[in-house]
């Protein structure tokens, strides 16, 4: 008897909540109707008014801080060992001879060198699709701290390990962990900044994050060239620098709060509304404005969820943070098309040939024709150069728009990548044209850190919503490492194969997208997001 009640109880529950979804997606989606013009005028008395707010200096504090702690450690971690190429092969040489009593062979040195060099990314893989599963139990705060611990463990694991014994499996361990680091870096500052800054200030701040890895690339070879940290004594110095910030960030937590999303997730209102105070200037009524805007967009997706998890009582009960699932995506069409799209824009960003030249600029001058003790001074000239690219960014971001961005840097890289090989093709029968690989390279950079390292995000953002972005993003970012790592791990094999030629491999790729963007991705410029979201529909 007891069993049948129970089973009476929990069919009016879940009919309750059944009736309860269905009723709030009538209210959203009904079109006429005196409900709706009150909703409609609700919500844009509580635009208008919100525009009222700024960001606190406490919030741009801790937003720089996070950002500045975080972002630059990435590309710091792909560059600092480009450098430091000979160091290492004679570091692993001796090890290797010191075990087996022969010279290493050129085949063994390739796999190691294309393991050290690449595992780094695929850490950052393996991080970037943890992240979901790593927001369900820590805090967005909490996250960022386990990030910089990773990475500090990470440090250490090489600089105990392969700077005591030489060996080079720590290295290559240590590097992984790192890069654990960075794949969730990369996805969580998005989050954070999309939770915790005003909306009209978000575009700012996801400009930073290119110029910031612009920097951590610039600085990753000046302190690895051999003039500075980059000999066989002083070499763990340039893996435990990007640790001193993380320290840093560390120690100042404490100060530091979670986000007003991951706050109101978790049902605390008091909480929220203090903490909206001290992110925010402006009237009161405005920051209780944005609260009203964030709640109902979290009453939304809770209805959505209702009806995807067919009206389940105990997911509703489990999850505070209403994120759509990757079965819904997929079997929603117009979902289905922002994820793709989202996917392969990601995937442009590495298979243009990126982490080749991050990895082995030293490497692609030298086979140049650019004497040993200039190669360095060479790359650090070119990435000096790309950060330089990125600072009038924002302006051009402002007025061109992400999506034509987008293609003009991948046409630039494109005349950069036929320079290259033209010059790698003919320095020994053409006297100067060792010179055009640097005028290349930094033409290649010009269209990155110009062109998608400044309207990737801002594009992505545009593109989905705020039901589709977190998913898409993170999706996206594992395929942004995985990419990344098959680039980096296999330029040196392309190299071995293809020799003046490989460079023909990332233009090909570059050209395939640029066709892609200009087709099948819409400009996004002065439009919509509903006007946006037509676009999925009409496929």
């Amino acid at each position: 008897m007891a069993s049948g009640v129970d089973e009476k109880q929990n069919g009016k529950i879940e009919t309750e909540l059944r009736d309860e979804a269905i009723e709030l997606l009538e209210m959203k989606s009904k079109e006429n109707g005196k409900e709706k013009e009150i909703s409609e005028r609700e919500d844009d008395e509580d635009t208008e008014v919100t525009l009222q707010l700024q960001n606190s200096s406490y919030c741009t504090t801790i937003l720089l801080m996070t950002i500045i702690a975080t972002v630059p450690m990435i590309n710091y971690g792909l560059t600092c060992l480009n450098p430091t190429i000979p160091v290492l092969q004679e570091m692993y040489n001796n090890t290797y001879m010191s075990r087996y009593s022969e010279p290493m062979p050129d085949s063994t040195w390739e796999m190691l060198k294309a393991l050290t060099m690449s595992m780094i990314v695929a850490g950052s893989f393996v991080g970037s699709l943890s992240l979901k599963s790593v927001l369900m139990f820590l805090s967005r705060k909490q996250c960022m701290i386990a990030v910089h611990g990773i990475n500090i463990l990470g440090a250490l694991i090489i600089c105990l390990g392969a700077g005591l014994s030489k060996a080079y499996e720590p290295m290559i361990i240590g590097r992984f962990v790192m890069g654990l680091a960075n794949g969730l870096a990369l996805g969580l500052i998005p989050v954070i900044i999309g939770e915790t800054c005003v909306k009209s200030r978000c575009a700012v701040y996801d400009g930073l994050i290119g110029v910031l890895l612009a920097i951590g690339a610039l600085f990753g070879v000046i302190l690895g060239w051999s003039e500075v940290f980059g000999t066989p004594e002083l070499w763990p110095l340039i893996i435990i620098t990007p640790a001193i910030p993380s320290a840093i960030y560390i120690t100042m937590s404490r100060w530091i709060t979670d986000t007003p999303y991951y706050i109101m997730r978790n049902g605390d209102r008091a909480e929220l509304m203090k903490t909206m105070v001290k992110l925010r200037d402006g009237p009161e009524s405005a920051v209780a404005a944005e609260i009203r805007s964030m709640m109902g967009a979290q009453m939304t997706r809770r209805s959505e969820s209702l009806l995807e998890n067919n009206y389940d009582q105990s997911t509703e009960q489990k999850q505070t943070s209403q994120d759509i699932t990757l079965k819904t995506v997929w079997t929603t069409e117009e979902y289905r098309r922002q994820f793709v799209m989202v996917l392969l824009l990601f995937a442009n960003l590495m298979l243009n040939g990126l982490n080749n030249v991050l990895f082995f600029s030293d490497s692609i001058f030298l086979e140049a024709g650019i004497k040993p003790d200039y190669v360095t001074v060479v790359t650090v000239g070119v990435f000096l150069f790309q950060v330089l690219s990125t600072l009038p960014g924002s302006y051009i971001l402002h007025h061109m728009g992400s999506w034509k961005l987008c293609i003009i840097g991948n046409i630039i890289m494109i005349v950069g990548h036929i320079l290259v090989v033209a010059s790698l093709a003919t320095y020994e029968t053409v006297p100067g044209m060792s010179y055009l690989a640097i005028v290349g390279v930094a033409v290649y950079l010009l269209g990155f850190a110009g062109g998608e390292n400044i309207g990737l995000f801002p594009l992505v953002s545009e593109l989905t919503t705020e039901v589709t972005r977190p998913i898409c993003v993170n999706f996206g970012c594992a395929m942004l490492w995985f990419t990344g790592w098959l680039v980096g791990f296999m330029a040196t094999y392309f190299q071995k194969w293809m020799g003046a030629y490989s460079f023909l491999v990332w233009m090909g790729f570059t050209i395939l997208f640029t066709i892609y963007i200009a087709v099948m991705v819409p400009n996004t410029k002065n439009k919509t997001s509903d006007e946006i979201q037509q676009h999925f529909k009409k496929q």
